[in-house]
């Protein structure tokens, strides 16, 4: 019943109900509830598990009424036992415009973990990591947008996810190694992204030789933004004949250049591998390049999606790949 009541402190909700029962509904306690249950600096403890008030502050799904409920809010200790509890606390959680600390104690299955954009310390995430690396049904983790020190990198990258995806965190987090070593024990690792963390040819060199030891079935790798450049197409190449699972390879938003594509091709000419999608979104490619392209098709059949969007190819460069398709592809469906 506290939950109904709730919902009806929804603007839009209330003046449903007034339409339906003809009458008119009083949004005055809304305002009274916002004096009253000011929290102090901190949410209850643990033990109390999630407010009630928690969930009934969700049912009115209005942000800024949250937000002036829960001003005060610097401190949070809440335990999550089952996923409605964890739906609810996203909601309320992120309405604390001034929390700075929590602890959230979870006793539930996950498969999926995101965080993005918050501020954690050295300790707390290597806290995380263990209680990842014991959840043997969690599939997938992503972290954007956090400062991953060392420390942090090494323990995220230990746990046996099957998706991993480490984005727009730190350079360094590859140029010490301290990501690529512990990749080379992971066993479930299918689907691995860096995109936005500025590898450059070191960091990317230390990527390649972990993959090549790694016993892992990586089947999709995004290296997106990575600040790549034509020096680090040769390892990628080399790299390509060792990683026999992978079916689909992002370097878009590199600067790759003609040069590099060209050697990427040609040291492929002559292996074969099971790459499938290949993504080369503005990599300040030209036409020069198509012809290095063209040959890499003729020899690869599995290829099936190829992206040169927003690359200086010029009509001459798409003629010569559309030629090259109807030569040597026959009834085989390249998207381009």
């Amino acid at each position: 019943m506290a939950l109904f009541l709730f919902g009806l402190f929804n603007e839009t909700c209330a003046r449903a109900v007034g339409r339906s029962f003809r009458c008119e509904m009083s949004l005055g306690n809304k305002e009274v509830l916002s004096q009253t249950a000011l929290w102090q600096d901190r949410l209850p403890t643990k033990h109390h598990g999630l407010p009630l008030l928690f969930y009934c502050l969700h049912e009115t799904r209005e942000e800024a009424f949250l937000a002036q409920v829960l001003q005060r809010c610097k401190q949070a200790t809440l335990m999550v036992t089952k996923h409605r509890d964890l739906q609810v606390c996203a909601f309320c959680l992120r309405c604390c415009q001034r929390l700075r600390e929590i602890q959230l104690i979870l006793t539930l299955t996950i498969h999926k973990a995101m965080l993005e954009g918050c501020s954690v310390t050295p300790r707390s995430m290597l806290e995380f990591s263990e209680d990842l690396s014991s959840n043997l049904k969690l599939k997938t983790l992503m972290v954007r947008r956090i400062y991953l020190q060392d420390e942090g990198a090494c323990s995220l990258s230990k746990a046996q996810q099957e998706r991993l995806a480490l984005e727009c965190c730190d350079y360094t987090l590859l140029s010490y190694r301290s990501l690529t070593l512990p990749l080379s024990s992971n066993h479930r690792l299918t689907h691995l992204s860096l995109a936005g963390n500025a590898l450059r040819h070191e960091g990317a060199k230390d990527l390649w030789s972990a993959l090549q030891k790694a016993k892992c079935p990586l089947q999709r790798l995004v290296l997106r933004s990575c600040t790549l450049t034509a020096c680090c197409c040769w390892e990628a190449a080399c790299a390509l004949v060792q990683i026999t699972t992978l079916q689909s390879l992002d370097l878009s938003f590199n600067s790759l250049t003609d040069e590099g594509l060209d050697q990427f091709c040609k040291t492929l000419e002559n292996h074969n591998f099971g790459l499938q999608v290949l993504e080369l979104e503005r990599c300040q490619l030209t036409s020069d390049c198509c012809q290095a392209v063209a040959s890499f098709l003729c020899c690869h059949l599995s290829l099936r999606h190829l992206d040169l969007r927003k690359n200086d190819i010029s009509l001459r460069g798409i003629e010569l790949l559309h030629q090259t398709f109807d030569q040597w592809k026959g009834d085989t469906r390249v998207v381009l």
